[in-house]
């Protein structure tokens, strides 16, 4: 007989939400629209990447670890960052990064006030 009978079962678990973090990010007005993408990266991956439709964004069940926060100017609308070109005599994207990795555990909530400081432009990976 192929398959599980009914006194096989197969066991897994998966996280509780209290073992994640909760990430809130209250974006100025100036980044409202579809000209603009929010983009949160960990150490892995981009884990969110949309157009700012709101100034207030709220990310749940984060893994814990360190995250890195930008605004891109998306003048193309595409809804990602676009490199520039010498050939086509085009500039890349402006990128507005926030000046400090975040540093989310688990369990917590992180409220970020995304504000560009003067000189606070540095390079994101």
């Amino acid at each position: 007989k192929d398959g599980v009978t009914e006194d096989e079962f197969v066991a897994f678990r998966t996280k509780r939400d209290e073992d994640y973090g909760k990430l809130s990010i209250h974006l100025p007005g100036k980044y409202y629209g579809e000209g603009y993408v929010l983009q949160v990266a960990n150490e892995h991956d981009t884990v969110y990447q949309q157009p700012v439709r709101d100034t207030m964004v709220s990310l749940q069940l984060l893994p814990p670890g360190t995250y890195l926060i930008r605004v891109v100017e998306d003048k193309n609308h595409n809804g990602r960052w676009d490199a520039g070109s010498l050939f086509l005599h085009r500039q890349p994207e402006r990128v507005t990064p926030y000046p400090q990795p975040i540093n989310l555990k688990v369990g917590w909530e992180q409220q970020i006030d995304f504000d560009e400081k003067p000189g606070s432009r540095k390079g994101f990976k």
